[in-house]
C-alpha cells in the first residue's frame, strides 16, 4: 500500500469497503488526512481494502506519521494496520473475532484526521471522547467530537508495564495527546449494549456487566496520575442509553441513525452528568469510584444484579456468580449453585476439587481435604449448600480410558477424571517423529499404506505397545520408562509434559523431593505419575529405601492414600510410573533382578529438527494419536505380568548402568573370581570359601573389606547358596609336578563353610570363548 493510494472505484473487490464508507458518509476526500513534509502535501488514507476484500484501517501516530511497532527481537519495524474482516469465522474456542491485530503489536490508539490537526495546531480540547472502535470515533470526529478511538474496551493501556500488574498505565500517545490539547475532561464512552445481558441457558449472565466494570475501573485507574498532577480535571463514564440499541449500539449507528441531529447528540454529551436524551453518565472522578461502579452495573448482590437487569431475565432460571436462581414474581429464590460440585463428602471427611499448576505450568486436578468450617463459611449464605455436596462411602479408581467415564462405583468415589481428549482419525506425524527420536530403534511406520514394521525388542516398537496397553488395557502393570541423558535439549521432559496432556486430570509430572514426600495424596490416585529428573542414587541407605519404594509401587495392586491429617485409606493402584534423568551413569542402583525397568538413552535433538512449537503440534495432534493406539494391534504378546518379555525391554543402557552402579566391593568380587576363572581356564566350577576371597581381594588394598558385608554381598547381591562345612579344595597356581611334563593346578585343602562358583555366571560369551594359541612360522 502506497502512502498516496486511493480506493479503486472500478474495483467491485472493494465493495465491501465502499458499501461500509457510504452508510457511514465517509467520503473519498475525508478519508484523506494531509500532513505536510518539507517539501510537499502528504495524503494519507485512513480506510482501504485488500485483496480479500477486507477492510484495513491504518493507523496514526501523534506526529501524523503511520504508526508502527517492532516484534520481540526483530530489528525492523512494522506498521500498524488493523484489519476488519468482510467474512469472520469461529475460532477454536467459537468465538467470533470481526477485527485482527498484527501478532506481537501491542495496543494503539486511533487519532481520526480531524483530531490529528488539532494536535499539529495545539488546539484546547476541553473534553476528550475515548470509545471503542475506529469507525465510531471516525464518524464521531466527522460531526464534531472531540474523540479518539481504542481496538477494544480494554485497548487503552501501554505496553510499560506498573510495578503492580493489576494496574494498567494508559497509553503513552494518550498522555501526550492529552498534555499537547490541554484536556480538561475525560469521557469513557461505551455502546447502547453496556447495561444489558443476553440470557443463555448455563451462561453465567455476571461477566459481561463484570468485564465492562472491569475496565471502566482499569481506565479510571490508568487516569491517577494526571488527575493527582492536575493535567485532567475529571473522568466521566458514560454510555449510550439502552432505548436505542434497537437502532445501532455504537456512537456511529446512532449518528446514522439521526441523521441531522447529530449536534444534539454532541450537546447532549457535553451536558456529562446532566445528559439526559441519548446518553447516560456518571462521574467517577473521586476516590470511591469502585464502590460506585460496583453499584452501577448491579454487582454488589444478586439482588442488586437482578433489578438492573430484570427486563433482560424475566421469570426465567438465571447463572450468576455461579448460582442459580430465579424470580417467583415476589423474590428471587437460590435453587442450586455449580461449586457444589467441586466438593464432596467421603466417610467422614470433606474434600475440594482444585487445579493447580505443577513445576512445568500445567495444570493439575487434585483433590484436598477442606475443612468443612470453610465452606460454610463461603457458601452458608446459599440455603442447602451442604445438602447439595455429594456423599460417598469411599475413594476408589477405575480407569476406563476408552469407554464411557463411570464416577462412582459401588458408592465410591472414583478419584480418576474423565479423558481430555476422544480419539478421531487424523495426521500424528510430529509426535510420530518426536517418538522416533526419544526411542530410536529401527522399527518405523509407513503413514502411506498404514503400515507397522515392528521388531520384537526394539526399543520404539516397545513403547508402541507399553503406550497402547497403558491406553487400551490400563488395569495391566507395565514396566517403567526411565529417559536417562546427561545432555540438555533431548526432550525427555517434553514426554512427560506430553503424556500428562494426553491423561489430563489424571497425571502429575513430580520433581524428586515430592515424590520422596511422606505424604502422597498428591500423586497416588493418578494413573500417570512422571519424575523429572530423578536422582536417587546408587549406593546408600536412602537410596535403597527409595528403589524399594518405586519398585513396591510398580509391583503392586493397592496402594494406601496417605494424606495430611487423615486416616489412611486403601485404594485400587493401576498408576503407571515414567520418569527422566540427566545422572545417566548413577541414576539408581540396577541389579539382575531389576527387569522391571525399560532405560532408554535419549539423543540430544538435531539443531536442524528443533521445532520451539513440537509441543503445541503434539497437543493438537493427541486425539489423531489416540485413534491410533484404539485400533492399531499389539505386536508383544504378553508373557509377563509386566506384559514384555524381559529380554525386550532390557536395554543396552541397562546393562550400562547396571555396571556403573556396582559397589566398589562388587566390583572387586567379580573381579577377582573372573580373574581366577582366567588363570584357571580349565575349571567350570571353583569352590571358595569367603575368608579366602576377602584376603585375596584385600591383599593389594588400603581400605580393607569387612567380611560381614563381603557375606551379604554374595548372599543378597549375588544369591550365592552356602553349603555346610566339608572339605574342598582351592585352585592356587599352576605346576609341573614330579612324572610329568605338563603343568597342572595345584590346590590347597581346606575345610569350611564354602560357595560354588560357575564360569557360565562370570564370563560372558565372548569371554568365553577360548583364546587360541599363535600358530608357529
Amino acid at each position: 500500500m502506497s502512502d498516496n493510494s486511493q480506493t479503486n472505484s472500478n474495483n467491485t473487490k472493494n465493495q465491501y469497503l465502499k458499501d461500509r464508507l457510504k452508510v457511514l458518509g465517509i467520503s473519498s476526500k475525508s478519508n484523506v488526512f494531509q500532513s505536510k513534509s518539507s517539501k510537499n502535501i502528504d495524503e494519507k488514507v485512513f480506510f482501504e481494502a485488500d485483496q480479500h476484500d477486507n477492510i484495513l484501517i491504518n493507523y496514526f501516530n501523534i506526529h501524523g506519521n503511520r504508526a508502527q511497532f517492532r516484534k520481540n527481537g526483530n530489528k525492523w519495524e512494522e506498521r500498524f494496520v488493523r484489519t476488519r474482516l468482510k467474512n469472520p469465522k469461529p475460532d477454536a474456542t467459537g468465538k467470533v473475532n470481526k477485527y485482527l491485530s498484527p501478532s506481537g503489536s501491542g495496543l494503539f490508539p486511533f487519532f481520526p484526521p480531524q483530531i490529528l490537526t488539532k494536535i499539529a495546531n495545539k488546539t484546547k480540547i476541553e473534553t476528550l471522547v475515548i470509545t471503542e472502535g475506529e469507525f465510531k470515533a471516525f464518524k464521531g470526529a466527522m460531526h464534531g467530537f472531540d474523540v479518539i478511538g481504542i481496538p477494544s474496551i480494554h485497548g487503552f493501556y501501554d505496553k510499560e508495564k506498573h510495578e503492580n500488574d493489576k494496574i494498567k498505565i494508559l497509553h503513552f500517545e494518550i498522555e501526550q495527546f492529552i498534555e499537547i490539547c490541554q484536556v480538561e475532561n475525560i469521557i469513557f464512552l461505551t455502546d447502547a449494549d453496556t447495561l444489558t445481558v443476553n440470557w443463555k441457558k448455563d451462561k453465567d449472565l455476571k461477566e459481561r456487566p463484570f468485564s465492562f466494570y472491569f475496565s471502566v475501573k482499569n481506565i479510571r485507574q490508568a487516569f491517577n496520575t494526571l488527575l493527582t498532577k492536575g493535567v485532567v480535571k475529571a473522568i466521566y463514564f458514560s454510555h449510550i442509553q439502552s432505548n436505542f440499541n434497537h437502532i445501532g449500539k455504537g456512537l456511529d449507528d446512532l449518528l446514522v441513525s439521526l441523521k441531522g441531529k447529530e449536534n444534539a447528540v454532541l450537546k447532549d454529551l457535553l451536558k456529562l452528568t446532566k445528559a439526559s436524551t441519548y446518553f447516560s453518565t456518571q462521574n467517577i472522578t473521586e476516590s470511591d469510584y469502585n464502590r460506585q461502579l460496583l453499584k452501577y452495573f448491579g454487582l454488589t448482590s444478586v439482588k442488586a444484579f437482578y433489578e438492573v437487569y430484570e427486563d433482560y431475565i424475566g421469570q426465567r432460571e438465571f447463572k450468576y456468580d455461579n448460582a442459580i436462581y430465579y424470580h417467583n414474581y415476589e423474590e428471587l429464590v437460590f435453587v442450586w449453585h455449580n461449586d457444589v460440585d467441586n466438593y464432596m463428602r467421603v466417610g467422614g471427611n470433606w474434600y475440594k476439587v482444585i487445579y493447580h499448576p505443577n513445576h512445568l505450568g500445567e495444570l493439575e486436578r487434585d483433590i484436598v481435604p477442606y475443612p468443612k468450617s470453610e465452606i460454610v463459611m463461603d457458601y452458608g449464605k446459599f440455603k442447602g449448600f451442604l445438602s447439595g455436596v455429594k456423599k460417598y462411602d469411599a475413594f476408589t479408581v477405575y480407569p476406563n480410558w476408552t469407554s464411557e467415564h463411570v464416577q462412582e462405583i459401588h458408592s465410591s468415589y472414583n478419584l480418576y477424571a474423565p479423558m481430555a481428549y476422544e480419539a478421531k482419525k487424523g495426521k500424528w506425524d510430529n509426535t510420530y517423529k518426536f517418538l522416533k527420536h526419544v526411542f530410536g530403534g529401527n522399527a518405523t511406520i509407513d503413514f502411506n499404506t498404514a503400515t507397522e514394521h515392528n521388531i520384537k525388542g526394539d526399543q520404539f516398537s516397545v513403547f508402541l505397545d507399553y503406550l497402547t496397553i497403558q491406553y487400551r488395557i490400563p488395569m495391566q502393570m507395565l514396566p517403567v520408562p526411565i529417559l536417562v541423558s546427561k545432555d540438555q535439549g533431548t526432550g525427555k521432559t517434553t514426554v512427560l509434559k506430553w503424556l500428562s496432556e494426553v491423561y489430563k486430570g489424571n497425571s502429575v509430572v513430580l520433581n524428586d523431593t515430592q515424590f520422596q514426600n511422606n505424604f502422597n495424596a498428591h500423586y497416588i490416585s493418578k494413573y500417570i505419575i512422571g519424575i523429572d529428573e530423578a536422582i536417587m542414587g546408587a549406593d546408600n541407605v536412602e537410596a535403597k529405601k527409595n528403589k524399594e519404594r518405586l519398585k513396591q509401587l510398580v509391583s503392586d495392586n493397592t496402594a494406601q492414600l496417605e494424606n495430611k491429617g487423615v486416616n489412611l485409606k486403601k485404594i485400587p493402584f493401576y498408576g503407571k510410573i515414567i520418569m527422566t534423568s540427566n545422572d545417566e551413569d548413577n541414576l539408581m542402583k540396577i541389579e539382575e533382578e531389576d527387569t522391571r525397568f525399560f532405560i532408554v538413552k535419549v539423543p540430544q535433538i538435531a539443531a536442524a529438527d528443533k521445532d520451539p512449537d513440537l509441543y503445541a503440534k503434539m497437543k493438537q495432534e493427541i486425539p489423531a494419536f489416540l485413534d491410533f493406539l484404539a485400533n492399531r494391534k499389539i505386536f508383544h504378546k504378553r508373557s509377563d505380568r509386566f506384559w514384555f518379555d524381559t529380554q525386550d525391554i532390557l536395554t543396552d543402557h541397562f546393562h550400562v548402568l547396571k555396571d556403573a552402579t556396582k559397589s566398589p566391593l562388587e566390583k572387586a568380587i567379580e573381579d577377582t573370581i573372573k580373574e581366577m576363572f582366567f588363570r584357571f581356564d580349565t575349571l567350570d566350577t571353583i569352590k571358595m570359601h569367603p575368608e579366602y576371597l576377602l584376603e585375596k581381594i584385600n591383599k593389594n588394598r588400603s581400605r580393607k573389606f569387612q567380611l560381614p558385608e563381603l557375606k551379604n554381598k554374595l548372599k543378597n547381591v549375588f544369591k550365592l547358596e552356602t553349603y555346610k562345612q566339608n572339605r574342598f579344595k582351592i585352585p592356587v597356581r599352576w605346576a609341573i609336578v614330579v612324572g610329568s611334563t605338563e603343568e597342572e593346578i595345584i590346590y590347597n585343602d581346606h575345610r569350611r563353610r564354602y560357595n560354588i562358583y560357575h564360569k557360565s555366571d562370570w564370563l560372558n560369551a565372548s569371554e568365553l570363548v577360548p583364546v587360541e594359541e599363535p600358530k608357529p612360522f
